[in-house]
């Protein structure tokens, strides 16, 4: 510094911290420079010179520009370009000083830092007139940019066709307010929010990847951006047990305790292969359910193919032509694999499901071959891990824990004759339905339930029977169970509701 000097610049202060440097040359005791007074006044100070404050003290949160000058007899103090009423005549004999110049902070033995914004500092070595402090206090005031963070969703954040997206924001803003927040999704504007919770609520996006956008602009005009790339929206996928579909008569279902819902359904017998697909429902698996999502799916499937003798099926969906699915890779145990066309250089198969209900078909082709679980996913989703997700067509909740057939006093040859005698009819149905059985079944009662087990209806057959009509008594589609109570066990049969 000269013997003429003025130190300026703007400042924003959070909170009073007594001596914080504002503008100080020096680390030791020959530091000089403006600082912020413990009571809120520009403070100018010399060492064995004097010290001097301003008479005007400063609000918190808010911008100021302030300036000291030193013109040979005179200190000065201006803020916002208005000089103060405080000008104290002084003699100062600037110590000598090759150290530091420290902006935001006094670094003489305690360090005081400056609580709160300091920005376009200026330094010169004359004392600058009215006119002169003016012109600075003229430009304009600072503006720190807001910032943005995005809860949600999360940067690859997968969503099923039906879901709604919220977006979430965090914004703040160092030195004013927050005027609004906008959302942008692939690069149109959805929506705003000008007041907490910063929030939008993206409804129902079609299949498709987004990338969203977040938007923080601040009461001075300011703006940035915070995105999240490649939010996925696909459809649910499907999944089905095995041994929870229509079993024809000619297969088998098997207990495993590493298949899914611990059992799988298998063509029993040794080395018979059929090389033209089945005729007759005995030979087969039929997996019936509703589609919410139209679209193109893959088939997933959970089996084991133990060796070259049992590693194929027939496969027709919604009866349409039949696929060969050959020459499946061979594994210990239950393994994922996605059904592909053997006469189609193995491309896997893709279908496209209609709205409502649709079914597929696995027949035998090569007995020993083990299916546990088939899954319906978009084109390109990656095999299911483990055991996959739950399936939509057993039962969950009934008591008992009944499946297909249960009863300690059957064998399994009698279980699946007693469980191929029950019939309903038609099935699926859209209004009224008749539940058959032969005259060699002593049936109890027969319910009607929801895939939750709660029993909508239920009825006594008349002796002698062998049917019983239902009316339909659930308003809802989907899937639905029959339960017959004997005194050897319980039957439970699937039965798909259709709208009406």
């Amino acid at each position: 510094f000269t013997e003429n000097i003025t130190l300026t610049g703007w400042i924003n202060i959070n909170q009073i911290v007594g001596d914080a440097g504002i503008i100080v040359k020096g680390q030791t005791a020959r530091a000089y420079g403006l600082r912020l007074s413990s009571t809120g006044q520009l403070n100018f100070n010399v060492p064995s010179g004097g010290s001097w404050v301003s008479d005007a003290v400063l609000d918190l949160n808010r911008w100021y520009h302030v300036a000291a000058t030193y013109d040979g007899s005179n200190v000065r103090f201006y803020i916002d370009g208005v000089l103060d009423p405080n000008e104290p005549a002084a003699i100062i004999n600037f110590p000598s000083n090759a150290e530091p110049l420290t902006i935001g902070a006094d670094l003489v033995n305690t360090d005081k830092y400056f609580d709160g914004l300091i920005d376009g500092s200026k330094v010169y070595c004359r004392a600058l007139n009215t006119t002169e402090i003016v012109t600075l206090a003229s430009e304009p005031v600072p503006n720190i940019l807001p910032t943005v963070t995005v809860p949600s969703p999360q940067d690859n954040a997968v969503y099923s066709t039906g879901d709604d997206i919220l977006i979430t924001s965090t914004p703040d803003d160092l030195d004013g307010s927050i005027d609004r927040v906008e959302f942008f999704v692939n690069g149109s504007k959805v929506g705003e929010a000008t007041a907490a919770p910063y929030e939008f609520n993206y409804s129902s996006p079609p299949v498709g990847n987004y990338n969203i956008v977040v938007r923080a602009v601040d009461n001075a005009g300011g703006l940035v951006n915070e995105s999240v790339t490649n939010v996925i929206v696909q459809a649910p996928s499907i999944t089905l047990e095995a041994e929870c579909g229509q079993v024809g008569g000619n297969m088998g279902i098997r207990a495993n305790p590493n298949a899914s819902n611990g059992k799988f359904v298998v063509f029993p017998g040794v080395g018979r292969t059929f090389l033209a697909p089945p005729t007759s429902n005995s030979d087969l698996v039929r997996l019936i359910f509703l589609a919410n999502t139209v679209g193109t799916y893959e088939v997933h499937v959970r089996l084991q193919a133990g060796n070259s003798f049992n590693d194929s099926f027939w496969v027709r969906f919604n009866d349409g032509a039949w696929v060969l699915f050959d020459d499946i890779p061979k594994s210990i145990g239950f393994q994922w694999v996605k059904v592909y066309d053997s006469n189609n250089n193995n491309n896997t198969l893709a279908l496209y499901l209609n709205a409502g209900l649709n079914y597929i078909d696995f027949a035998t082709r090569e007995d020993g071959t083990k299916i546990d679980k088939v899954s319906f996913e978009v084109v390109g989703t990656p095999l299911p891990s483990d055991m996959g997700a739950t399936a939509e067509n057993c039962p969950t909740t009934l008591s008992g824990g009944d499946i297909d057939v249960m009863g300690a006093n059957w064998s399994e040859q009698d279980a699946q004759a007693t469980h191929d005698e029950v019939s309903i009819s038609p099935n699926p149905a859209s209004g009224n339905f008749v539940v058959n059985f032969g005259h060699n079944l002593q049936v109890n009662q027969v319910e009607l339930l929801n895939r939750d087990g709660v029993i909508l209806a239920q009825t006594t057959p008349d002796y002698g029977s062998t049917s019983v009509q239902f009316m339909r008594s659930s308003p809802c589609s989907g899937l639905h169970f029959v339960r017959l109570r004997t005194p050897e066990g319980v039957i439970t049969k699937r039965l798909m509701y259709l709208a009406e």
